[in-house]
């Protein structure tokens, strides 16, 4: 088993961030497939020096994870407890936030063609 975080040489360390996240979600099925892409990111101290190596996928449903709260501290602009928000909270935030997105950039007026 590989750490998450480890050092790797003096003063540097690899830690796997899921740089990328996808979700796929089956509004007939009422579920969602969430695809992590693990990435191992080199870091000297606190400096990131970027990626080190491939994406490794890592593949859930949300229905398997639902209840769980993995949230930690608190949400940094309103002060939220995280580790109340359930997996099944969260996307339900990102379903509202599309949402609202979507129909606020469908009732803005369609750009003016450029003057000839």
């Amino acid at each position: 088993m590989k750490p998450r975080i480890e050092d790797i040489a003096s003063g540097i360390t690899c830690e796997v961030i899921a740089l990328h996240t996808t979700m796929l979600y089956d509004p007939k099925a009422g579920d969602a497939r969430i695809v992590f892409a693990g990435t191992p990111c080199l870091y000297s101290g606190d400096e990131y020096l970027g990626p080190g190596g491939d994406a490794y996928p890592l593949s859930v449903t949300l229905s398997g994870i639902a209840s769980q709260c993995f949230g930690e501290g608190t949400d940094p602009v309103t002060g939220a407890d995280l580790s109340t928000i359930s997996c099944a909270g969260a996307v339900a935030i990102i379903k509202a936030a599309f949402a609202k997105l979507y129909d606020a950039e469908q009732s803005l007026p369609p750009p003016m063609p450029p003057e000839a």
